[in-house]
């Protein structure tokens, strides 16, 4: 979470459920908040969904220490995030760092 004068901004991550229980893929959302965290707008999904079946472990899922959001003061917003997916060459854990700039 990070915000500029007057607006909040947050990126989560989100699991989907399925019928058998959680799903194994998750995905990094933006929710931005016009009055500093009151209400929030429309979620925009930032990138594809990650696999956990190839996320890191420690005591479960490890999505990774390269996640968070920051406000520049134009406005804009900048977010990191890991993204676990089949690698491609074979390997059991694989990940790489995203990153997106949403201007508003």
């Amino acid at each position: 979470m990070s915000g500029t004068a007057g607006k909040e901004r947050r990126a989560a991550s989100r699991t989907r459920s399925n019928r058998n229980g959680p799903s194994l893929f998750v995905d990094e959302r933006f929710v931005p908040s016009p009055d500093d965290g009151r209400s929030f707008n429309g979620e925009l999904v930032l990138g594809p969904a990650s696999d956990l079946r190839y996320a890191a472990q420690s005591r479960g899922f490890f999505l990774g220490d390269y996640m968070g959001v920051a406000a520049g003061s134009d406005g804009a917003v900048h977010a990191v995030w890991c993204l676990s997916a089949a690698p491609p060459v074979p390997e059991r854990y694989f990940q790489t760092a995203w990153s997106a700039t949403i201007l508003r």
